[in-house]
């Protein structure tokens, strides 16, 4: 078992109060908001790309089939 799956496991039996308190410690940890942005301007870099290339798609339109979906 990885160390990941044995800190999901014990996880699995904190509060609820321990658990939020665990994922804010987590969202704080500055390495984890790197990786976030790097994983942000990988997305938006990819959404400009596909913008360039006129990959676009009508946000009103978008909108619409989901309101209707839900």
């Amino acid at each position: 078992m990885s160390t990941v799956q044995e800190i999901k496991a014990v996880a699995a039996h904190l509060s609820l109060q321990e658990r939020l308190e665990l994922a804010e410690w987590l969202a704080d940890s500055e390495e984890i908001r790197r990786l976030r942005l790097e994983e942000l301007r990988r997305d938006l870099g990819l959404g400009v790309a596909q913008a360039d290339r006129g990959e676009l798609r009508d946000g009103a339109e978008v909108f619409r089939k989901l309101r209707l979906n839900s």
